[in-house]
């Protein structure tokens, strides 16, 4: 039987472990979600750009613990990542779409912004092509 003792050191471990996957969330997100909210619709680009971003942060958290725990742990806050910057831009779209989906089509092209702390974004649907849009 193996006998496991918390150290200061193993613990001290664990909390920058723990700051440094939040921080690669935080930043990851912030940055997926910059990039999300500058288009309209589902893309599995963004999962792209979340390894992309996300991974150089998180892999410092997790190196050095088993490889298993190592892929698990990035691919998790990849999924976190991805998994909530898209249901937050869906959610976004699916009121915009309820909103403006029943305009006649000789009615002006609707645009609105998108929430803080991407308001500098928009979405748009033009009714008489009935293309939803979106744009920086």
């Amino acid at each position: 039987m193996h006998s496991h003792v918390i150290t200061r050191s193993s613990t001290s471990l664990s909390v920058i472990r723990t700051i440094g996957a939040m921080i690669g969330i935080a930043w990851g997100w912030y940055i997926t979600s910059s990039l999300r909210t500058q288009q309209f619709g589902f893309s599995f680009a963004i999962f792209s750009v979340a390894a992309i971003f996300v991974v150089p942060v998180v892999i410092l958290a997790f190196i050095g613990l088993p490889w298993r725990t190592f892929v698990f742990g990035i691919f998790g806050v990849l999924l976190i990542v991805a998994g909530s910057v898209e249901a937050v831009a869906t959610l976004e779209e699916s009121v915009f779409r309820q909103k403006h989906n029943f305009l006649a089509s000789n009615t002006a092209i609707v645009t609105q912004e998108r929430l803080w702390p991407f308001s500098h974004h928009y979405m748009s649907y033009n009714p008489s092509s009935g293309i939803w849009s979106g744009g920086d």
